[in-house]
Order: structure tokens, then sequence, then C-alpha cells
């Protein structure tokens, strides 16, 4: 189910950012809004990386999760040490890429914003 769930969201983001790509394309912007999205794509994945790499949260007094919106790492505190459950190798792979993909569609969201206006 977890596999279901990261490639959903790993498709979905993708495809919010690809068709943000095609509108600036297709609405010939001028160079300021292609500037705008390739500083917000670079934040996105840098608060990716971040999130994915760096961020743990607790969920509860005995658990912890490492990378969000989809955890890759779990800990819980066992006989007093924490004790990690990784997730299978190839989930934590395609979590890693939906992690970065969903901070960069979150940070272009303000661009999707700003070119719904712009008619041609």
């Amino acid at each position: 189910m977890g596999l279901l769930v990261t490639l959903f969201c790993l498709a979905l983001s993708s495809l919010v950012v690809v068709a943000l790509f095609r509108r600036l394309q297709g609405q010939h912007v001028h160079g300021g809004l292609w500037v705008a999205f390739y500083l917000l794509v670079a934040c996105g994945a840098a608060i990716g990386v971040w999130c994915t790499f760096y961020y743990e949260y607790r969920l509860g007094t005995r658990t912890r999760l490492a990378g969000f919106p989809i955890p890759i790492n779990f800990f819980r505190f066992e006989d007093g040490q924490w004790t990690d459950f990784p997730a299978p190798k190839m989930q934590a792979w395609l979590a890693t890429f939906a992690n970065l993909a969903a901070s960069v569609a979150l940070t272009t969201l303000p661009l999707w914003l700003a070119t719904r206006k712009i008619r041609l």
C-alpha cells in the first residue's frame, strides 16, 4: 500500500511541474517568469532535500519518522535505545524522488496562480 501511495504522489507532483512548464511554453511568457520558475524549482529542490534527508518528527513518545511527506525511515524506542526500521530499498528511492517532486510542485504553486490570469 505504501508503494502505491508513493507512486501516486510521485506521478501527481511530476505532472504538476511538467504541466506548469508546458503552460509557460504555450503562453510564450517573458524571461522574468522563466527566472521565477527556475528559482522556485531550485528552492523546492533544496526544501525537498532537507525534508527528505534531514527532517525527523515524532509520532508519540516512542516513534520517530524520518523524511517528509513520505517517511523513509521509522525509529522505535525499544529497550532503552532507538531501533530503525528502514523502508524497502525500492520504496525508499521512490519516496525520495516523490518527496523532492512534491516539494518542487508545492513551491511552484504561486506561479500557477500568476500564470492563470495571463490570456493570449
